[in-house]
């Protein structure tokens, strides 16, 4: 029988073994050689654990956490709980914290204080912890222009996804701190205005080329018109 070269358990520990507990330690000793060398490490490590559970914009009123996993801690980081979502988590207003939905900035956080092996998610306009939770995670950002969803910044990913209504020939804008190769962009129909006649109808085209410049037109079939229009658009950006 060969037994080749391999990496054994001594490579966990520093040197001789001092950065773990020893058959030597005094009785007396134990917890603390075990909480300086086994329990603060791991904690340290595993503190801002998060695993999936990516933020995404879903619509101009809610959001999408992913699936994963991840780590809460109470205000003091003395107390760590462990939980995993095995499926996404769609997120409402009702899930804000306290008060009405309002404009403004708000943040996204995971809730660990159910007795459960799951989380559940928060909104809230506090960037330091929402109202009533004692374990959390913050996820993310967004704000809320004119009471609509438009911009998400993920903390894990450094995804932003920005929304809104663009003029016909406009260029979409980049997120502050990105650039266009980070970035994905599309656009919707939005709104027009035709004037004059119309008698078989019109029918709305927009685009949008690789430089961010959209394009929309309302055509009117059979006679000729002037007419305005606005698209809506998404651009999604990570680093």
């Amino acid at each position: 029988m060969l037994v080749k070269q391999c990496y054994s358990s001594n490579l966990w520990r520093k040197g001789t073994g001092e950065d773990t507990p020893l058959g030597t330690e005094l009785i007396n000793d134990i917890d603390d050689v075990i909480f300086q060398r086994i329990t603060d490490p791991i904690d340290r490590v595993l503190a801002n654990h998060r695993q999936g559970t990516n933020m995404e914009y879903l619509t101009v009123a809610t959001l999408t956490v992913k699936a994963g996993e991840l780590v809460c801690s109470n205000s003091g980081g003395t107390i760590r709980r462990f939980r995993q979502n095995t499926s996404d988590t769609t997120v409402t207003w009702a899930d804000l914290d306290t008060g009405s939905e309002s404009t403004g900035t708000y943040y996204l956080y995971g809730n660990c204080d159910a007795d459960a092996t799951t989380f559940t998610v928060k909104i809230s306009a506090s960037s330091s912890a929402p109202t009533g939770a004692t374990y959390y995670k913050q996820l993310g950002s967004f704000s809320n222009d004119g009471l609509d969803i438009s911009s998400v910044l993920d903390n894990l990913t450094r995804t932003t996804t920005t929304t809104g209504t663009i003029a016909d020939g406009s260029t979409i804008s980049i997120p502050s701190g990105y650039s266009e190769g980070d970035c994905d962009w599309t656009v919707g129909l939005g709104d027009g205005t035709i004037t004059g006649s119309h008698p078989d109808g019109v029918y709305y085209t927009t685009t949008v080329n690789s430089s961010r410049v959209v394009n929309c037109d309302i055509i009117a079939i059979g006679a000729g018109t002037d007419s305005t229009c606005t698209a809506n658009y998404s651009i999604t950006c990570t680093k």
